[in-house]
């Protein structure tokens, strides 16, 4: 039996062993995550689904950019990317110079990107900021385009935001299901 109908989730960066991360059912692991968990009341239990309360980039040595990007979200552990509207792309996309969202590749962005724009991306929920390193919105290098990589995040025909592994890489997710509601906390690597 589960200690409580809870699920966690920490994801990291593969390590030499192949191990990447774990679900913990029915606790949370508080050596995982750094301060307390931020608990959100769930808009939708259907898909998990939370309410995010904006998006903006955190350029050091700049400050901050706000995007006009809120609204219904889930944390899914089943998409590897982040996943908006394309006009919520588009918006995001525009906090990266040269950034581009080709016909035949989608959105792509120099590989160097972290270099053009160092800091990191702030996802709002509950009144709280969640960071992603901007180095974790470049994927794999895009073949025949030297120095250019595809974009984490991406477009996507849906009435919310996916928050994928991309986000789940950088913050602690618990699934409260008793309780109706998500914690998160900015993972420990």
């Amino acid at each position: 039996y589960l200690k409580e109908p809870i699920f966690s989730v920490y994801i990291k960066e593969k390590d030499e062993n192949d191990y990447a991360g774990e679900y913990l059912f029915g606790d949370i692991d508080r050596g995982r995550f750094s301060g307390e968990l931020t608990w959100v009341p769930l808009h939708q239990p259907k898909f998990w689904e939370i309410m995010l309360d904006g998006v903006s980039f955190n350029v050091d040595g700049i400050g901050k950019e706000v995007m006009d990007i809120k609204g219904p979200a889930i944390i899914d552990t089943g998409t590897t990317l982040i996943v908006m509207s394309d006009e919520q792309a588009t918006e995001f996309h525009r906090g990266i110079p040269t950034a581009e969202n080709s016909d035949i590749y989608g959105w792509i962005m120099p590989c160097n990107v972290e270099q053009v724009v160092p800091g990191n991306l702030s996802f709002t929920i509950g009144g709280n900021d969640f960071s992603v390193p901007v180095k974790h919105l470049v994927r794999e290098p895009v073949k025949g385009l030297d120095g250019w990589c595809f974009s984490a995040v991406t477009s996507g025909a849906s009435n919310f935001i996916i928050l994928g592994d991309v986000f789940l890489r950088s913050n602690y997710v618990v699934f409260d299901r008793g309780q109706a509601r998500v914690g998160i906390a900015p993972s420990k690597h």
